[in-house]
């Protein structure tokens, strides 16, 4: 979570999106090499798109004009990408094998737990680096509440959703939804201005994405 708003921070919103919704690969390969599962022609689809994204998003730099200015940002920006690439993969995984124990049960409590976890770390980052006094004073308080109404709210409707809708259907759906209102929000709102190969790196990355999900 801290990685992920470093990363935003750093670089443009779309491709941060979209480059840690490839994280998707992480509990796919488990499921292939440790559950059985099999390998389809539509993941195998999904595994090219990917390819033709990675290399899209790579021509001629592969960040926004705004980010290459400043090479050191770059540099922070990748890294912070790929740790909230890695760790995002890494919880997908967790929750797999957690289902895999529990089937259809626990899911409240597993993610309950989870967030109270992260909440009690960065409570006591938060002491240690700042005076509980000054939490007084702390800038953008109203969009942190926000944020995190916003990221309940998906959580409980995922799961609500998932006893209604087949998985095939909703987390493709979900996940090519969530891109595409990064980029609405990150051209209309943060005034970004993707490149060719960039645009075509989100639309591969969006069939990417949903092929491997299905």
């Amino acid at each position: 979570m801290y990685c992920g708003y470093k990363a935003l921070s750093l670089g443009p919103l779309s491709l941060t999106s979209l480059i840690v919704s490839f994280s998707v690969i992480f509990p796919l390969i488990y499921g292939i090499v440790f559950c059985g599962e099999r390998i389809t022609a539509v993941k195998c689809a999904g595994f090219v798109f990917l390819a033709l994204a990675i290399v899209s998003v790579n021509i001629s730099g592969g960040v926004s004009d705004k980010t290459k200015k400043m090479n050191n940002r770059s540099l922070k920006w990748e890294i912070f990408v790929f740790a909230t690439f890695a760790c995002n993969g890494l919880c997908s995984v967790l929750q797999k094998m957690h289902q895999i124990k529990y089937p259809g049960r626990y899911c409240s409590e597993f993610m309950l737990f989870a967030m109270l976890v992260c909440s009690i770390i960065f409570l006591a980052v938060g002491l240690q680096a700042t005076k509980p006094k000054a939490y007084k004073t702390i800038k953008g308080k109203r969009y942190a509440a926000l944020s995190g109404i916003a990221n309940a709210a998906a959580n409980y409707s995922s799961i609500a959703l998932a006893g209604y809708e087949n998985a095939s259907v909703m987390y493709p759906a979900i996940s090519a939804g969530t891109i595409l209102a990064t980029v609405i929000f990150g051209t209309v709102i943060f005034k970004e201005r993707l490149k060719y190969n960039q645009m075509l790196a989100l639309l591969c990355g969006i069939v990417s994405v949903i092929c491997l999900k299905i």
